[in-house]
């Protein structure tokens, strides 16, 4: 479950504004996502956009060097087209490494500024909050093909990789997909402790398959694309007699689970997050 891990919400006669992230600490290549939120008590409609009328909002990043980092962007307005009646709220949430460069290892400062003409005051500013992006252990890797689109005949290389993360609530298991030129996703899978397997194969179709213990006897089944986007996402439940397994077939090419029981999403079990939160299901498995 998600947990907000910084929250300024910074109080003036004519707005409210707070900046938050979904978490602290990042995986290297992973989704930053910021959520920006204005609530307008100036008693006027307030506009954000490109021309001189309108407001607008700049974000400034700092990098662990304590440099300023630019936006790939200069002209950047997370609120470009945003429209504010007389007492109302609204949140923006974006990826921020969308637009500005947060590969690099260590802390990085946040803050956001936000200013509109018809406002008193040069600037709203919210207080910096301090994300740290991490790297984390490499427990396995494989290469695969990836037939070009154009030309059939042509096979492109590329690359996942089964990684360990801290948490400050305990280890989870990711998934990052890539090649040479691109990091395609960076993704988290569930918790990942010591020992237990990380089951992982390719199939004919250069879909990635990956299967995890989530629980005593819960495993989830999930199958990705080439470039990371999630296809399936299935919930097995393992009996003392029966137990999933992952199996590739050698000459087909296909990937398949054994075993185990088929959980159903909304009867016995729902997403929340990064857990399962299960339903009409024994104790133990929780």
């Amino acid at each position: 479950m998600f947990i907000l891990s910084a929250c300024f919400f910074e109080v003036q006669a004519q707005v409210q504004y707070g900046l938050s992230f979904d978490r602290k600490r990042y995986l290297q290549y992973e989704k930053i996502q910021v959520t920006f939120t204005v609530v307008n008590n100036s008693g006027t409609r307030l506009a954000f956009g490109a021309n001189e009328r309108s407001g607008k909002l700049k974000l400034l990043v700092v990098d662990p060097e304590n440099r300023l980092i630019p936006a790939y962007d200069v002209k950047f307005n997370p609120m470009n087209g945003l429209v504010l009646a007389a007492g109302e709220t609204k949140s923006l949430v974006f990826n921020i490494n969308e637009h500005f460069s947060l590969t690099r290892l260590g802390d990085f400062k946040v803050s956001a500024s936000m200013t509109h003409p018809t406002l008193t005051g040069l600037a709203f500013e919210t207080p910096q909050t301090t994300i740290s992006v991490q790297s984390g252990t490499m427990l396995k890797k494989k290469t695969f093909g990836v037939v070009d689109l154009e030309d059939s005949n042509m096979i492109h290389a590329r690359s996942y990789e089964i990684i360990a993360f801290k948490e400050e609530e305990g280890d989870i298991v990711c998934l990052k997909v890539y090649d040479k030129k691109w990091v395609y996703a960076l993704l988290r899978l569930g918790p990942y402790v010591t020992g237990v397997k990380v089951n992982h194969d390719v199939d004919t179709f250069s879909n990635i398959h990956t299967m995890i213990q989530v629980k005593p006897r819960v495993f989830i089944h999930m199958v990705f694309s080439d470039t990371g986007a999630i296809k399936q996402f299935i919930v097995y439940r393992a009996t003392f007699e029966n137990v999933p397994i992952m199996t590739r077939d050698s000459k087909l090419g296909t990937v398949r689970i054994f075993g185990g029981e088929k959980l159903v999403e909304g009867e016995d079990f729902i997403r929340v997050g990064n857990t399962l939160e299960l339903r009409n299901v024994d104790a133990d498995l929780n």
